[in-house]
Parts: structure tokens; sequence; C-alpha cells
């Protein structure tokens, strides 16, 4: 049951790269406008 809350977890909080990642591509698309 834990392992599985865990994974669940896992796909709900973004790791630190991909909100990085999401982060960096907010920055482009600002700088189009």
């Amino acid at each position: 049951l834990e392992r599985e809350y865990d994974r669940r977890n896992d796909t709900v909080i973004p790791s630190a790269d991909d909100l990085g990642d999401a982060f960096e591509r907010f920055l482009r698309e600002q700088d189009d406008q």
C-alpha cells in the first residue's frame, strides 16, 4: 500500500528537473511575446 502511494505521488509531484524544464519553457514563451 505504501509503495503504491509513493508511486502515485511521483506522478503528482513533478521532479526538480521537470520544474526546471517547465520554467525554462515558460520563460521562452514569454520572450516570444
